[in-house]
């Protein structure tokens, strides 16, 4: 279900207030917060995720369990503008963010499941089917190559991204017809790959080991 950026926000207070994997809340000012919450709660009467009596009707309680899961989910995969938090089983939670001139607009939360978000990467980016590459080419100017990404067709741009603790990884991946620029941003290092190796990632990304 899309939910406007206040919506998400009083939900995620509803859990723990903490902050949320992946996404960007807007500043409130301090002035404004009871005129703030008081608008949201009636935004949220209105679209039949809260009772008058201010209980959560039967369509809240299955956004806030979502977002719990997601919040709670060891986890993070981050793939272009979808993350999603990875749970026992292929059926996960995932939130898909929008910004509009840096700002946060709204949130689309919803149950996903893997194997099709999977094979989805694979109708999206036909490189994805082709094989791995023997060797890989270093590239010996990480900022040449990311300042590239600006100009970058976004069409022809994968962005990958795992968040768990103890172990991160980032990267950029930059598609050509029969290549991929893969720039790691946290060993900052770039490599040309093939696109069975970027499948191979997010295969083991999703924990999806029979790919």
């Amino acid at each position: 279900m899309e939910l406007s950026w206040d919506i998400l926000l009083a939900f995620n207070s509803i859990l723990d207030g903490k902050r949320i994997r992946g996404i960007r809340f807007n500043s409130i000012k301090p002035e404004s917060e009871e005129v703030f919450v008081k608008e949201t709660v009636g935004k949220m009467i209105k679209s039949g995720l809260v009772k008058e009596s201010g209980e959560l009707t039967e369509t809240g309680e299955m956004i806030r369990y979502v977002l719990n899961q997601y919040k709670t989910a060891k986890t993070v995969v981050f793939i272009n503008r979808i993350r999603i938090g990875l749970v026992n089983g292929y059926i996960c939670p995932a939130l898909i963010p929008t910004y509009e001139e840096g700002q946060l607009s709204k949130v689309d939360v919803r149950i996903v499941h893997k194997e099709i978000i999977f094979l989805a990467l694979i109708e999206g980016y036909p490189i994805l089917r082709q094989g791995h590459m023997g060797s890989i080419a270093k590239y010996p100017d990480l900022y040449e190559v990311k300042s590239k990404i600006i100009n970058h067709d976004l069409n022809e741009t994968l962005f990958l991204a795992k968040e768990c603790t103890g172990h991160n990884e980032n990267y950029i991946c930059l598609i050509d017809s029969d290549r991929i620029q893969k720039i790691d941003l946290i060993k900052e290092s770039v490599s040309v790959v093939g696109g069975g190796d970027i499948r191979h990632d997010i295969a083991c990304m999703l924990g999806l080991t029979w790919m």
